[in-house]
Order: structure tokens, then sequence, then C-alpha cells
């Protein structure tokens, strides 16, 4: 690509993300007004629920902004990932009680990294506190990816126990990560238990991180609990 023709497309994008703000913004007036209304009315379960659609809004809004913003102003990367797909990476790692492991990639705008592609890999051993890819599985995967015209986002694996403490990574985690990073990878870590639960982490380079939609409940800067919501919930659960 042409170093006029990136700078055009990014242009168009940055105009395109302003429209889109506009928008967002518009929509979080409509449901302060709204919300404001119901309080008038002593309707407290209403105002709640506006509330609570406000804040998804705001986190847009927050992600609109840093997204624009990436694309003139190399900083942090963010990476940002749905809750429906966190409940499937959760399911694909949870399968039975040896520990699984998987890439994820997916699109990439300025410093903005969504994970949204899992990709398979091949243990050459497995244990239900241990796992690692084969060589030649994470050859044919970073080359897969590559072609794609995406880039490794996160290497994920599941640990036993429940909790957000069961997703603390160990010294093995932070060893292989810390190596990757530190040869120029921008992939971050991730770990998940069996009850939901979900943490994100790096070594070596600063992160920010957003989950999107319904069924994720943030407790601390990078770990979050994921809730089965609708027809997946029995699957994810067993």
């Amino acid at each position: 690509m042409s170093g006029s023709h990136k700078i055009n497309e990014i242009v168009s994008l940055i105009a395109e993300f302003q429209r889109r703000n506009y928008t967002i913004q518009e929509q979080q007036g409509a449901i302060w007004q709204a919300m404001q209304e119901a309080l008038k009315r002593w309707d407290r379960d209403t105002a709640q629920r506006l509330f609570e659609v406000s804040l998804r809004w705001n986190e847009l809004h927050e992600l609109v902004a840093d997204w624009r913003d990436s694309l003139t102003e190399p900083g942090l990367n963010t990476y940002v990932i749905d809750a429906w797909f966190a409940q499937d990476l959760i399911r694909h790692l949870t399968p039975g009680k040896d520990e699984e492991i998987t890439h994820v990639t997916g699109p990439r705008v300025g410093s903005v990294r969504v994970l949204s592609r899992l990709c398979q890999m091949k243990t050459e051993t497995k244990t239900t506190v241990y796992a690692r890819a084969t060589a030649q599985s994470c050859a044919d995967t970073e080359i897969e990816i590559l072609e794609h015209g995406n880039l490794l986002h996160a290497m994920a694996h599941s640990h036993p126990g429940k909790g957000a403490a069961a997703t603390q990574p160990s010294s093995i985690d932070m060893n292989y990560l810390g190596k990757i990073q530190r040869a120029g990878s921008e992939a971050i870590g991730i770990i998940v238990t069996r009850d939901g639960w979900l943490r994100f982490f790096s070594v070596v380079k600063p992160f920010r991180v957003f989950v999107m939609g319904v069924g994720a409940v943030q407790t601390e800067e990078y770990v979050f609990h994921i809730t089965p919501t609708g027809q997946n919930s029995d699957k994810t659960n067993r």
C-alpha cells in the first residue's frame, strides 16, 4: 500500500469514527433524558435498566475515541473482545479435564486489535496442569494468520481450579510470553477457567482491554467473569 493511499484510508476512518461518535453521544443523551424522566416518576427499576444501557454506550464511546486516536497517535495497544466470543473461547479451552491451548487473531486498525478468531493448535504434551503445542502446529498457525493479513493477538490456555485466583499466570506462562514479547510479538496472554473466569496478562508490553456485550463483569483491571447467556448456557457449563 502506498503512503498516500494509507493516509487517505486513515483520514476516511477518522471521519467515520467521528460520525459514529456523534451518533453514540446522541444515544447517550437520549438515554440520560429517559432515565431522568423515569426518576421523576419514581420508577427506579426503569431508571436502573437505562443506567446499565448507558454504561454500555459509554464503553462504546470510549472505545471509538481510543480507536480514532490510535490511528494518528501511537500508544498502548487496545484489545477488544466480545463477551459472546469470550464464551466460545472458554468453551473451546475447557472440553475436558486437561489443559488446552489456542491462538487468537482478528482484524486490527491502528493500535486496536479485535479478538475474533480461534486458531486450532495440536499438542504434543497435555495434562491437567500443562500443555505444549507442537512446533509444527505453532509454525502452521502463524503462517495461516499472516496469509490472511492478520497478526497473532493473543495466546490463550485453560487452568484448573475455580475463581479469579485460578487464572493467575504461572512462572512458565510468564517466561514463555516474556520470551515471545521480547522477540517483538505484540501478543498478550489469556487464561480461562471452567467456571467462567478470564484474565488478560502481559510481561513487558502494557495494554488496555475492552470486553463488550452482555454477560461480562469486570472485577479487576484485566480480570472478568463471563456469564453464559441464551441457549449457549448449558453448553458452556458442561
